[in-house]
């Protein structure tokens, strides 16, 4: 059987190749590159100063926030909805007539796309084809 080593503290000063797991029960902070070609657990907190890549899944169970750019190579899918919270501004230029659909009523954790209205206040847009053609259903969450 093989035993496990503990450290306190591990110190790597420039790259970390990792072939089965890590788990970290504190903090992690990688200043230049590491690769984990199995598992990563952090308990904690993990901080990565340059690049992180994942070939596989990232699975967070509380919340994650991104600084910068958070980017999708195909798909990004929520069981919910995607929230912008920058408040968004006219664009200049006249605008052309569409068949958009504004619905009063709200249906309670509508799915759809939320933003932040000019007015202050978020809206749900959805795709609406309830009369046989395709609408951009709005509505006010």
């Amino acid at each position: 059987m093989i035993e496990l080593v503990v450290f306190d503290d591990v110190f790597v000063m420039n790259s970390l190749t990792v072939q089965n797991a890590v788990h970290v029960v504190g903090n992690a902070t990688v200043n230049n590159n590491m690769q984990i070609n199995a598992d990563l657990t952090v308990q904690s907190d993990i901080q990565v100063n340059g690049s992180q890549t994942i070939q596989g899944s990232l699975q967070v169970n509380g919340s994650q926030s991104v600084a910068g750019n958070l980017g999708a190579g195909d798909t990004l899918s929520t069981v919910n909805r995607v929230v912008a919270s920058a408040q968004a501004l006219v664009p200049s230029g006249a605008a052309t007539l569409q068949q958009v659909r504004y619905y009063a009523t709200n249906v309670a954790n509508m799915p759809g796309l939320v933003l932040k209205g000019t007015d202050g206040f978020n809206y749900v847009l959805f795709i609406d084809t309830t009369g046989g053609t395709v609408n951009i259903g709005i509505q006010r969450a």
